[in-house]
């Protein structure tokens, strides 16, 4: 999330998104969580909002600051240390390689 850059944004797929959550999600969103966005989130966030019903509007949680204040603030919600990948200051290590090879290996 830290080396992140306006150009990877991708407007269409954004709008595409919001509307699949807006009622098409068969799961009860409780919140996203939104840790260390990169810069130009601050500009395109509010415009993402506008797409956005109310309740999944007020569900959106964005946390900035220190990896200390950010685990503060997600531990507010019951988010525990250990449930946070180790790039956000948490303990999960997540490695996309490996994640992939198992899924290979078990055919998915």
């Amino acid at each position: 999330p830290h080396h992140a850059e306006f150009s990877q944004f991708d407007r269409k797929l954004v709008a595409s998104n919001a509307e699949s959550m807006k009622g098409c999600l068969p799961v009860r969103v409780g919140a996203f969580h939104i840790c260390q966005p990169p810069t130009f989130f601050t500009i395109v966030f509010p415009i993402i909002k506008l797409l956005l019903g109310k309740r999944l509007r007020e569900r959106i949680k964005v946390h900035t600051g220190s990896e200390e204040h950010v685990l503060e603030r997600l531990a507010r919600f019951g988010i525990s240390t250990e449930s946070v990948p180790s790039d956000l200051g948490g303990a999960v290590v997540l490695d996309q390689k490996v994640w992939l090879e198992n899924r290979r290996e078990s055919g998915l």
